[in-house]
């Protein structure tokens, strides 16, 4: 299924950048909801907007 291997790439993304410490878990959980809600296209798309949103 298209969805469950896009869902499944995010999440670990963004498991790494929180186990990194760019993110904190509030940030995660939010992210993790807009992923899981279709939000991102794929992962340029989650990191662009962490680079854009979180990071600023």
């Amino acid at each position: 299924d298209e969805w469950m291997s896009k869902i499944r790439a995010l999440r670990s993304e963004l498991k790494e950048m929180r186990d990194e410490g760019e993110l904190n878990s509030k940030q995660y959980r939010e992210l993790y909801n807009k992923a899981k809600g279709g939000f991102f296209r794929n992962k340029k798309h989650l990191n662009n907007y962490v680079e854009d949103e979180v990071k600023a």
